[in-house]
Parts: C-alpha cells; sequence; structure tokens
C-alpha cells in the first residue's frame, strides 16, 4: 500500500475534530457488456472488469485492520446501457454491485450520478432503498466529533431524471438552450459538441452534467454557516466536478461558480476541508487559493485498482490505496505518496519488526554512481533513520543501475543494488534471513553484488544443493532497541534484478 498525505497544514486548534476513516470508489459503471467507449469514442471502458474491480474492493476494505465508517460510492454504480431500451438489466446489475458493497460491515453512501438517471427516474429512485431521499439526493451527516459530510445532488437541474413537465427539467431546457444549442430539449438528439473544442468551460453544458440549483444552493450555505459556527470541518461529496482544474475544463456542474462563492464566503469560515468527486473518469487533483482540496477520483473502468481509503484527522486527510496512482492521478501539484512508509516503518518498530526495504530505484546516493536515486531519496533516508522507525530496517534491496553497488551507511543499513545479468554474469542468487544477519548466497557473489569497498568477503559453503558449492557473504545486522526483539525465524527469497529482454 501506498498513501498520499494531504491538508497538511491549518490551524488544529480551530476545530475540535475527531477521527475516522471511510473508503472511496467512484464511478464503477459496471454492465454485462463487452468493453465499450466513452461518448467522444476516445477512452475505452472494461465493463465487466469494472465489477470484479468493485469486489476486489470490498475484500481490501475487509481486510483492513479497521473496518472503515462508511464507503463513499461517488455515483454510476451501473453503466447506462443495463438500461431497458438496451440490455435490459437494470435491476440484475445494481442487485450484484450492491450485493458486493454489502458484504462490508458498514454502510454505503451512495450518490446519484448520471448513470443513475439512464437507468432509472426521479419516481424510481425516490423509493430506493439504497438512497436516503431520491427525488432530492443532497444532505448531510456527523461522521465523527467535529466533522460533517456534505452530499450534493448534481443532477438537481437537468435533462434526465426528470418528469416532461418537472420544473427542474424545464429550468435545464432553458439553460442548454441558451448555453448550448446543439442540444435538443429532450436532451437525446444533437451533436453536443460541435463547435465545442475551443469554448472553454461553456462545454460543461452537455446533458451528461447537471445542475445543483438554488434551492439546493441555498441549503449548501446553511450548512455551511452552521457548521462554521460550531467549529466543524466539512468534506464535501459530489458526483459531477465543482472546480474546473479537477477536471479537464468541461466536466463541471453548470453552476459550479455559484457552489464555489458559496465554499469560499464569508459565512462558511474556510470550513471546507475537501470536495471530492466523481464523474472524470482520468481522475484530477487541485488545491485552490482557498486551500480546499479538489479530489477527482479515477474509474475503475479505466482498468486500475480504483479504489482506497481515506483516513481523517485534526490536521489531514490521508488516502490509503493499493495503487494510489490508479485512484488519484500524478498531476501537478498533488503530494507525493510516500507517508505510508513512516506508518509502516512505525507500525514494524512497535511491535518489535525488523524491516526489508524494496525498491528498484536506489535509495541511497552511495549505494549507486550518484545519479541512479529516486528524486526524493533524503526524505526516504529521513524516514529510515527516523524516531518512529527505531531502527527496524535492517536492508534496501535495489536494482536499477546495472553495474550495482554496496553500502552500508552509518545507521548500520546495508544498501545493495544488485548487478543485472544483462551485464552477462550469474546475477542471480538467494537471501537467507536469520535473527543476527543477512546470509546472501550466490554461484558467484561478485556476479550479483559487486566487490565494493565495505563490502564483505564472500566465502565458498557446500549449501547441501546437489549443484555443489556456492559463495556466501553475511551482512551483520547492528543493534536495535531493546524492545525490538526479533523472533528466530528463518525465511529466504531469491534475488534477480532488471532483466530487461527485448524481443526482436
Amino acid at each position: 500500500n501506498v498513501t498520499v498525505a494531504i491538508l497538511e497544514d491549518g490551524d488544529p486548534t480551530s476545530y475540535s475534530a475527531g477521527e475516522f476513516s471511510f473508503g472511496i470508489i467512484a464511478d464503477v459503471q459496471w454492465a454485462d457488456a463487452p468493453d465499450g467507449h466513452n461518448y467522444a469514442k476516445t477512452v475505452t471502458r472494461c465493463y465487466r472488469a469494472s465489477l470484479t474491480t468493485l469486489g476486489d474492493a470490498v475484500d481490501w476494505w475487509l481486510r483492513l485492520p479497521e473496518p472503515p465508517l462508511f464507503v463513499a460510492q461517488l455515483g454510476d454504480l451501473i453503466d447506462g446501457v443495463n438500461n431497458e431500451a438496451q440490455l435490459g438489466q437494470t435491476d440484475l446489475a445494481l442487485k450484484l454491485a450492491l450485493d458486493h458493497l454489502g458484504r462490508l460491515p458498514c454502510p454505503s453512501v451512495n450518490l446519484v450520478g448520471n448513470h443513475e438517471l439512464y437507468n432509472f427516474d426521479r419516481r424510481q429512485l425516490a423509493e430506493a432503498w439504497w438512497l436516503q431521499h431520491g427525488d432530492k439526493e443532497y444532505y448531510s451527516f456527523f461522521p465523527a466529533e467535529g466533522w460533517r459530510v456534505v452530499v450534493l445532488d448534481s443532477y438537481q437541474i437537468s435533462l434526465i431524471g426528470h418528469s416532461e413537465d418537472d420544473p427542474r427539467r424545464l429550468e435545464a431546457v432553458e439553460i442548454l438552450a441558451r448555453e448550448n444549442p446543439n442540444v435538443s430539449p429532450d436532451g437525446k438528439d444533437g451533436d453536443w459538441l460541435k463547435g465545442m473544442e475551443d469554448a472553454g468551460y461553456q462545454r460543461r453544458f452537455c446533458p451528461f452534467n447537471g445542475g445543483f440549483g438554488r434551492e439546493q444552493l441555498d441549503w449548501f450555505r446553511s450548512e455551511l454557516k452552521a457548521a462554521a459556527e460550531v467549529g466543524e470541518r466539512v468534506l464535501v461529496m459530489s458526483h459531477v466536478i465543482i472546480h474546473p482544474q479537477a477536471c479537464g475544463g468541461g466536466t463541471m456542474v453548470w453552476d459550479y461558480e455559484e457552489a464555489l462563492k458559496v465554499i469560499r464566503s464569508e459565512e462558511a469560515a474556510g470550513c471546507v476541508a475537501a470536495v471530492l468527486c466523481g464523474h472524470d473518469h482520468r481522475g484530477n487533483y487541485h488545491r485552490d487559493d482557498f486551500g480546499v482540496h479538489h479530489m477527482t477520483f479515477i474509474s475503475p473502468l479505466s482498468g486500475g485498482k480504483a479504489y482506497g481509503l481515506m483516513k481523517v484527522e485534526a490536521g489531514c486527510l490521508e488516502i490509503q490505496a493499493p495503487t494510489i496512482n490508479d485512484l488519484l492521478p500524478d498531476v501537478e501539484g498533488r503530494p507525493s505518496p510516500a507517508r505510508l512508509v513512516s506508518v509502516e516503518l512505525k507500525a514494524a518498530a512497535e511491535v518489535g519488526e525488523r524491516v526489508l526495504v524494496m525498491s528498484h530505484v536506489i535509495i541511497h546516493p552511495e549505494a549507486c554512481g550518484g545519479s541512479t536515486m529516486t528524486w526524493d531519496y533524503e526524505e526516504a533516508l529521513n524516514v529510515i533513520r527516523s524516531d518512529e522507525a527505531a531502527g527496524c530496517v535492517a536492508a534496501v534491496l535495489c536494482g536499477h543501475d546495472h553495474s550495482g553497488n554496496y553500502h552500508r551507511d552509518e545507521f548500520g543499513v546495508h544498501h545493495c543494488t544488485f548487478k543485472s545479468p544483462l551485464s552477462g554474469g550469474k546475477a542471480f542468487g538467494l537471501m537467507k534471513v536469520e535473527a543476527g544477519y543477512l546470509e546472501i548466497q550466490a554461484p558467484t557473489i561478485n556476479d550479483l553484488l559487486p566487490d565494493v569497498e565495505g563490502r564483505p568477503s564472500p566465502t565458498t559453503i557446500n549449501n547441501g544443493s546437489v549443484l555443489g558449492p556456492c559463495e556466501s557473504l553475511k551482512l551483520q545486522l547492528s543493534d536495535v532497541d531493546a524492545s525490538l526483539v526479533m523472533e528466530e525465524k528463518k525465511i529466504s527469497t531469491s534475488t534477480i534484478a532488471d532483466q530487461e529482454i527485448v524481443a526482436a
């Protein structure tokens, strides 16, 4: 697991905030159908695989040391192709998706996205047990002391979901007739994006987006005012994106400017910590000038492990995921996923474990030629040497620099950079891990870990194999705090790095 910690600043004395965690997934959009494409035919959608990813997400949440308080399912749980006009599998698709979420010992907070409205109208959603209200799906709840979650409905003003004479639909017809005449009043016909390539944020005026509307925005303002008055921080959830820099500039709610004014108002007093959205399957991240984190999460339709956990603390939101970049893309301004290293080492130290760190790119400059380290190697070394880690790291095993290297730093950590088979030698071996030392065995040690200053000399041993003798060297482990007592367990792992095979 890796994690990205955001919202590191802020005055924790201003808010008496509790701690909690919740799962995150957006735009599962599954269907029992062959892979398809988005509206613009530019992105593949893996419909069946997305349900598998939802199941994997539930399994991952179940394996956590503590279950999340809830799961934020940010809308579009099933795809529009399930509807009666196409596959006719709406009810079955929804049941299979909700069955996965039902395996959790916590509720899911399900938002309404456009694909819910391709499958159900508002009358049907008003009777849906898996929603709070359905017709007007905006509300708030209080997950922990000092925190409020505000759930918004991005399609209160919309061409989809409402009856023909619903005032909210009639308002949408009027807006789109004014802002994008390519759209027909029924929202089905017309070349929505014709001539809109260079229209900037005007591109948002399409039927697959929608608006909050005045009634909901007034309610939103009152919620933030109430939160600010009692010192609460607020997490806002909306299927459709509120900040144009948290998407490609065309998938925001129609009235995003009004929503941002509410968030930035004097009444809100800076209480909003983050806005969590889906809708734009590529995801995005932007921290605005007011310190609000706008997070747009990637869809499982893209094929990655697009799910995770948000841990909420007084001064920090911490996102954990199997692969952060599969959930929240690596864009300018997004923090680097490094903090869990510190969390992991602290946890190891607290229970007396020793740690082997593996990284393809090298962490210590003296374990390479000085130019093949990770960009943030200094921060990584600070984590390894931190008080929380308490000297639990025994060794760092790397590849990347084909010539290999070895360095034992002043903290007793062995930095081993293993040679590549591209060099032509027998660059493979075995590491035996015991309580007081690491033993590397190989046909030829120098072919795996080069003979550099400071590296122990190998000896020839007979390891009992029918292959006959091999070479061995031992890396002695440093003493650590007396509270770290390593059990007398022996493990071994084979080692090989940088094969880089190319077939012509």
